[in-house]
C-alpha cells in the first residue's frame, strides 16, 4: 500500500494514478451491459462491469434514477470523483496519513492497527504490477502504463509501435526500480 502523509503527496497520487484509474472505470461503465440496461444507450455485445470504479459509478447512477431531475452520467462521474478526492483529503487532514491499496481504496490506521514495515518508492507503482499497452481506436501511437502510471521516458509518452511502448515501459520500470510481473 501507499502511505500518503501530506496534501502534495495526495495530489501527486491523484494526478499520476487515481484520475487515470477513474477514467478507465468510467470507460468500462459506458461500455457495459449495466449501462445499456439502465440507459438504453448502446447495445450489441457490451460485457458486464469489470472495474471497481465502474461498479461505483453504476451504483451512483442507479441512485440518481430515483431523483426527480436525474443528472447525466458525466455529472454523476464528476460528483463521484469530487467526493472521492474530498474524502481522501478529509481523512488525511484529520488522521495525518492515509493508506491506499492497489485498487484505489483508502483507509487510516485505527486502534489495534500498526505499520510494521515501510519502503520508499520513487513512483506510485507497487511491486508486482503489470505493464499495460493501449492505443486509441484508430490511433497511430501506443501508450504504456505500469501499475496504472502513465510511462513518460526521456520526455516521450507515446510510441509508434506496440513493441517500442513495451520496451520503453520495461526500461522505465528498471530505471525506477519497479518490479513488474509478466
Amino acid at each position: 500500500m501507499f502511505k500518503l502523509s501530506s496534501y502534495p503527496e495526495l495530489m501527486n497520487y491523484w494526478i499520476d494514478v487515481r484520475q487515470n484509474r477513474f477514467r478507465d472505470g468510467f470507460a468500462n461503465y459506458l461500455h457495459s451491459a449495466e449501462f445499456v440496461s439502465l440507459t438504453g444507450v448502446g447495445g450489441g455485445s457490451a460485457g458486464h462491469l469489470t472495474h471497481g470504479d465502474a461498479s461505483m459509478l453504476h451504483c451512483a447512477s442507479l441512485a440518481e434514477t430515483m431523483k426527480d431531475s436525474p443528472r447525466s452520467v458525466v455529472e454523476i462521474a464528476c460528483d463521484v470523483g469530487d467526493r472521492l478526492l474530498r474524502g481522501m483529503t478529509r481523512v488525511l487532514f484529520e488522521k495525518g496519513s492515509i493508506y491506499i491499496n492497489k485498487e484505489g481504496g483508502y483507509f487510516c490506521l485505527v486502534p489495534g492497527m500498526e505499520e510494521v514495515a515501510t519502503d520508499t518508492v520513487k513512483e506510485f507503482v507497487l511491486p508486482g504490477q503489470r505493464i499495460a499497452l493501449k492505443q486509441w481506436p484508430n490511433g497511430k501511437h501506443w501508450y504504456a502504463y505500469v501499475g496504472g502510471v502513465h510511462v513518460i521516458r526521456n520526455g516521450e509518452s507515446k510510441w509508434s509501435s506496440k513493441a517500442m511502448a513495451q520496451l520503453n515501459a520495461e526500461k522505465w520500470a528498471k530505471e525506477n526500480h519497479v518490479k513488474v510481473e509478466g
